[in-house]
């Protein structure tokens, strides 16, 4: 017989695969398996039951925001989505699979015949485009697309992306960027070298406290060594505070929390913390990473500062919106709850 929830106030039965340690929430009315930080808001992993003790949702939490891999199952039992969040934003490969025949159990509209899978790309909460396929695998196209169209629509199939990044190797990234300058006239950085030189050695020593982590767990991605831009006395990573142009509080914060991190993390922090570097170095006119000696005019400066932020170098999906042609993707998406249970226990 199972066991009654000591915190369920309804009489909810608890069913004996429900963990002890999950409590009961009406409001909802899921079993809810999970730790909180200092304030209260959800940190680790999520776990869920629908009130027949089956799995619902499994997430992870990063201090009240959805970070991580997550899974969600059908009430059947069956896996109805796979994918993960970055800082509650979805990124990377989410896969739909429906509940048996039941094509719109993927989502309400805008389905094929005979779909059972769905697979959509996403780039920090942005879709970049969608695919279908049916029970053997096979890749299913809308009707109205002709043979030749099809194959320029999905130049390869959608996957995971988000090591891509971490294949290229550690050059002067900046290099690569072809700025047109529209106004002859040179620009040249505002701050002066002094200033210049202080943000590049503090861009190495951040780049070198995450080479120092990476040495031990994952050598193969850690960022070059970097002891010559630091120098022998190193210079202090500051947090502070001043105020803006809009009289509104600009905090910064120079320091680099490492702590908690997975190994993929801290490489791809590296990896931006190396793309900074590599501009920072460009915009003293340097062609490589270095402390510069004076600072050089870059006739294509204002280019880059007013119109060109620094990225990771992360390669453009093919199947992002400006290339997939008519085969957009729907604006429709599959139902993801957000595990974030509201009201209280009962």
């Amino acid at each position: 017989m199972p066991q009654l929830a000591r915190d369920s106030g309804a009489g909810v039965a608890r069913p004996s695969n429900v963990p002890p340690r999950a409590r009961w929430f009406f409001d909802a009315q899921e079993w809810l398996l999970c730790e909180r930080d200092d304030n209260g808001d959800l940190h680790g992993p999520v776990r869920s039951y629908r009130s027949d003790g089956t799995p619902w949702l499994e997430y992870e939490y990063r201090h009240g925001r959805r970070h991580g891999a997550f899974r969600r199952f059908h009430a059947s039992g069956a896996l109805a989505q796979v994918g993960r969040f970055f800082d509650d934003l979805l990124d990377g490969l989410l896969t739909v699979y429906s509940d048996g025949s039941d094509t719109y159990s993927i989502r309400e509209c805008c389905i094929p015949p005979g779909a059972r899978v769905m697979k959509q790309e996403h780039r920090r909460g942005q879709l970049l485009a969608e695919s279908f396929y049916d029970a053997d695998g096979a890749q299913l196209f809308e009707a109205h697309l002709e043979p030749n169209d099809r194959a320029s629509a999905w130049p390869e199939p959608l996957r995971e992306r988000e090591e891509d990044v971490l294949r290229g190797a550690f050059d002067f990234w900046s290099s690569r960027e072809q700025l047109s300058a529209s106004d002859p006239d040179a620009a040249r950085v505002e701050q002066p070298l002094s200033a210049l030189c202080y943000a590049i050695r503090c861009a190495a020593l951040r780049l070198q406290a995450f080479r120092s982590v990476l040495l031990s767990r994952a050598a193969h991605l850690a960022p070059p060594d970097l002891s010559d831009l630091v120098g022998p006395e190193l210079v202090p990573l500051r947090r502070f505070s001043f105020d803006g142009e809009d009289e509104q509080a600009v905090h910064v914060d120079e320091t680099v929390a490492l702590e908690g991190l997975s190994a993929l993390e801290l490489a791809l922090r590296a990896r931006i913390e190396w793309s900074a570097l590599c501009w920072l170095c460009w915009a003293a006119g340097l062609d490589s990473v270095a402390v510069p000696t004076r600072s050089c005019a870059r006739t294509a400066s204002h280019t880059f500062t007013g119109s060109t932020k620094p990225s990771c170098r992360r390669p453009r999906s093919p199947t992002s919106p400006s290339t997939i042609g008519r085969c957009a993707p729907c604006c429709c998406s599959p139902a993801i709850p957000s595990a974030k249970a509201p009201g209280k226990p009962t």
